[in-house]
């Protein structure tokens, strides 16, 4: 149960001897409990900000008097509203109309609000929905958010949590900006305006229909998992899960029963690719497949057929397959390390994710996605980098792209002291400043790149020896112990950095000769 379901009002007895809602199409939703009404109550909503114009909003409530009523009080606040007591009115309103926030019921009198969940991420993925509903059950409450709702709320909804609720929905959409129709630097996750990242959103868009495999390539932490997600919401399985399996990092045994599941005590214990039935299967890393857990793939993509680990029933696979690596999988097949038909079987359709030094424009938004984040997970006023700090963040090289990136800039936020992240808070290794001009030759740039690791690899043994040493408040046989070195070899990168221990004791100050904790002179360290 939600928090604000929890709040929202206690549990009530699903309806009976209604029929079961259908769509326009005839197809039956799923069950949703019968909701008697309740009358609305008295809305308070603040008004939006003034400079973010006006904020469209769409109520769909089968109760026509309490859509009414609803718009009406959001209305008096600022808001523009429509709204409709149907499914029908509610898809011919968002033909023609985008919005920005939608109050979605979730038993209507012609369908149910999942299926406006379903055409909205499809037709408006720039609007925000919430759903509404007089049934606290958590099954719905969960389904919902699966599906795209920002909350669940549970009527009758008092003022206050109606009041966070909408406000913490808009001031998502006012961060995510970009248009009504789908915000721009934002496309499921994947923040990013550069040509590089619009070319990805509309390969996304033309792929995701389709039923055949797909193969994603990239670096490390170029974001593929989130392309894969991306992929599965905007596919016809969007309704159905998405579940990620591994391909490595296991014994080949352990990789089976992941996979397939295994029989436990005559009961069939599933596994990643029976739960990934009538959804997405995304594997990760199948670079690094062995021999034998490719024939097994190999074997269940040609008959859509797998068998638990331990026997039983053959199950029928039912997955739209995704795939990913950070190898150059035709490379590893030139050299037979990968199976050529595998290799057919999972690569219909290829992509390869930009890296992150390929869209440098894209970085600002980035850092300012990160810090907005992050002050807003941790209650934080707003932050924001400083233009140095921009400057050399851009200028640096991302082997670990924007995974990386993210790493550094939370830090960061965690560094700072006021309300903006300088060059100082900027801490890893490779972040050294570049004192000269941006390089104009890719000869001058190579060199360039090669002196920063350099500096780099200086600066992390520095502030290895460093921590280590304030973890152990100077004390040298301590910190050797901490990190797992001899105290000779420690003793020699605090010589080669011109460490001293003394400057990390902080209980008291040692003069000149007087031994430390570990009876040795820490003033000749």
């Amino acid at each position: 149960m939600t928090r604000r379901e929890r709040r929202g009002g206690s549990p009530t007895g699903p309806g009976v001897g209604r029929p079961r809602p259908r769509s326009a199409t005839g197809a039956a939703p799923p069950p949703v409990a019968a909701e008697p009404h309740a009358p609305a109550p008295p809305l308070t909503i603040p008004k939006p900000p003034a400079d973010i114009g006006e904020i469209r909003l769409l109520v769909v409530d089968r109760d026509p008097r309490v859509a009414a009523a609803c718009a009406t009080a959001l209305r008096d606040r600022g808001f523009v509203v429509e709204a409709v007591d149907t499914l029908a009115g509610a898809l011919k309103t968002i033909e023609r109309t985008a919005f920005d926030l939608a109050l979605v019921e979730l038993a209507l009198s012609d369908g149910t609000g999942f299926e406006l969940l379903r055409e909205l991420r499809h037709t408006s993925p720039g609007t925000i929905p919430l759903v509404t509903s007089s049934h606290s059950s958590v099954r719905n409450a969960v389904e919902a958010v699966k599906r795209g709702a920002y909350d669940f709320l549970v009527k009758p909804i008092p003022d206050d949590v109606l009041v966070e609720s909408l406000s913490d929905a808009l001031e998502k959409r006012v961060f995510f900006g970009g248009t009504r129709t789908g915000p721009l630097d934002e496309f499921h996750g994947m923040v990013g305006r550069s040509r590089a990242m619009l070319e990805l959103h509309r390969w996304v868009n033309n792929t995701a229909p389709s039923h055949a495999s797909v193969l994603l390539l990239g670096e490390l932490g170029t974001g593929k998992e989130l392309v894969a997600r991306a992929l599965h919401w905007r596919s016809s399985r969007a309704d159905g899960p998405f579940v990620a399996a591994r391909c490595s990092g296991a014994e080949t045994s352990q990789i089976l029963r992941e996979w397939f599941g295994d029989l436990r005590d005559d009961a069939v214990n599933a596994g990643a690719f029976a739960l990934a039935t009538g959804g997405t299967l995304y594997l990760r890393d199948i670079g690094d497949l062995p021999g034998d857990l490719q024939d097994a793939l190999h074997a269940t993509l040609t008959t859509r057929r797998f068998v638990p680990v331990g026997g039983g029933t053959p199950l029928k696979l039912n997955v739209r397959l995704l795939s990913a690596t950070d190898r150059n999988l035709a490379t590893l097949v030139a050299e037979h390390r990968f199976s050529q038909d595998l290799y057919y079987l999972v690569s219909s359709h290829t992509m390869s994710c930009p890296s992150l030094r390929d869209r440098q424009e894209d970085i600002p938004l980035l850092v300012d996605y990160f810090l907005a984040r992050f002050c807003r997970q941790a209650r934080h006023r707003p932050m924001r980098a400083t233009p140095a700090a921009l400057a050399l963040l851009t200028e640096y090289d991302w082997p670990g792209n924007v995974r990386e990136l993210e790493g550094v800039i939370e830090e960061a936020a965690l560094r700072a002291t006021g309300d903006t992240v300088d060059v100082e808070d900027l801490r890893l290794l490779s972040l050294a400043p570049v004192s000269s001009p941006v390089p104009t030759r890719a000869e001058e740039l190579k060199r360039r790149l090669k002196a920063i690791r350099a500096e780099a690899v200086v600066e992390l043994e520095r502030l290895f020896v460093v921590r280590a040493l304030e973890r152990s408040r100077g004390n040298v046989s301590a910190a050797a112990r901490q990190v797992g070195m001899k105290r000779p070899n420690f003793q020699a990168l605090m010589r080669r950095h011109r460490v001293r221990s003394g400057e990390y004791e902080i209980d008291r100050v040692l003069e000149p000769g007087q031994a430390g904790d570990d009876g040795q002179d820490l003033a000749e360290d």
